[in-house]
């Protein structure tokens, strides 16, 4: 069961050493202005939590406009805390917001929520790609991003 939310980052990407250590690169504020639209933003997600050690289901939710993902996953066994990367592609056709919701989906389950914003500069040029033609590529490839996760407990940290 997840017991804390620790952190929720977003980064250009992520490594990880032969030890375990993860570093971050390019870390992303809590909001995003594009100065083309529409346009996108590939991503990788950090997510550090807090777990009571109990085996259990649990699932992540990115939402944005024109965007909404879920990947169900199943706490590890005998595991206090642990770490989840996962990396996405998010189409920006609007303004609006990325919401985040780690899912405890257990008994007592709670809901973790995260936001980031998502708008253009006043004076954001039009791009050759159409709205359409980003949404449906960007979800394509985060299906096929997370699918390769989907389900997979959080390693141990």
């Amino acid at each position: 069961m997840i017991t804390a939310l620790r952190a929720a980052l977003l980064c250009k990407s992520t490594s990880k050493t032969d030890d375990d250590v993860i570093s971050l690169e390019g870390l992303y504020t809590s909001h995003f202005t594009y100065a083309q639209n529409p346009a996108y933003l590939r991503a990788s997600l950090y997510m550090h939590m807090d777990l009571d050690g109990r085996s259990g289901p649990a699932s992540l939710r990115l939402k944005a406009p024109h965007f909404l993902h879920r990947v169900p996953m199943t706490t590890p066994l005998q595991v206090l805390n642990t770490v989840a990367v996962l990396q996405f592609v998010l189409p920006i056709v609007e303004p609006g917001e990325l919401i985040v919701v780690l899912m405890d989906e257990g008994p007592r389950g709670k809901a973790y929520t995260t936001k980031w914003g998502l708008g253009f500069t006043p004076d954001a040029k039009r791009a050759e790609q159409s709205a359409e033609d980003v949404i449906r590529l960007c979800n394509e490839e985060t299906a096929r991003l997370l699918g390769a996760v989907s389900g997979r407990a959080p390693q141990r940290h």
